[in-house]
């Protein structure tokens, strides 16, 4: 790993600058000099990226998506990375539901501390040694539980399509199978979110982030009583192939007492009245009396 961290001198020097100074095309500009398939191509060896977010260490492939975008351009969807630290407080209990490979995992337990819990379900295999990785490495064992289960709307089996190996974006695995970037994976174990909540006996859930490929509202619905006796802030990503479903939901959520937003740039937090044919991330505050 140390000769791959010298073999990348053009890489640091660059990154040292993109990570901080963020401008239109940046993506672009990145994406043509620094290709994440050209890393693909040549199998590039991992290494240690160790001032994500400061002070946390990473593992890195600039072959996978997510960890090119954290490298160049210090975060995985920056805004969302904003909003998430901004919303989470000291001991929160909090669930990563496609955590990946931990990018917002470490983000979130960075942020609620020691006092708090942090729950990353994650079950695809390879996704889910990298996020294992991360959490030893950060000695973040006792803060965050890391499960390789899937949440839906009922409890069983189910069958995940993972992404093809000349794919680049790696944290494309779904329970959706997605064409020329998905190929047919393994069965992987279900729960509902209410089960698993009353099953570990878990109190209280302050936060929830969902990001499952077009899986989330199946994970809303699985959740229905946990939302509703908790009030957590809820962050899902809106694929709108399932709006009508997620906008019948947005309503039952209104009646429980929830606003909605979109995120926008630098993490502003913009009013949304339902979801559209774009895709957005979604944030589901509980209204203030």
């Amino acid at each position: 790993m140390k000769n791959s961290r010298k073999n990348l001198w053009l890489e640091n020097s660059v990154g040292r600058f993109s990570r901080v100074v963020r401008f239109p095309g940046r993506e672009y500009l990145l994406r043509k000099f620094f290709d994440p398939n050209r890393y693909l191509a040549v199998k590039h060896p991992d290494f240690w990226y160790e001032k994500y977010d400061r002070n946390i260490s990473i593992l890195c492939n600039l072959g996978s998506y997510i960890e090119w975008s954290i490298f160049f351009k210090g975060y995985y969807q920056q805004d969302l990375a904003i909003v998430i630290k901004k919303l989470i407080k000291p001991g929160m209990v909090c669930l990563d539901v496609g955590a990946n490979i931990g990018a917002f995992t470490l983000l979130m337990a960075k942020t609620t501390g020691r006092q708090g819990k942090v729950y990353a379900f994650e079950p695809y295999s390879q996704a889910l040694e990298r996020l294992t990785s991360n959490i030893n490495k950060n000695k973040m064992n006792e803060q965050v539980e890391i499960l390789g289960l899937g949440l839906s709307d009922t409890s069983g089996e189910g069958k995940l399509f993972v992404p093809r190996k000349e794919e680049f974006n790696q944290g494309i695995s779904s329970f959706h199978r997605k064409e020329r970037l998905t190929e047919e994976g393994f069965s992987v174990s279900l729960i509902r979110l209410d089960d698993f909540i009353k099953n570990q006996q878990i109190k209280r859930v302050d936060f929830i982030k969902i990001d499952t490929e077009g899986w989330d509202d199946r994970v809303l619905r699985g959740g229905v009583e946990t939302i509703k006796v908790y009030l957590p802030i809820i962050i899902f990503e809106a694929n709108p192939i399932h709006k009508d479903a997620l906008n019948d939901f947005m309503e039952n959520l209104y009646n429980f007492g929830y606003s909605f937003y979109r995120v926008g740039y630098f993490g502003r937090l913009i009013p949304l009245r339902n979801i559209c044919d774009k895709e957005v991330d979604v944030v589901c505050l509980p209204r203030k009396e």
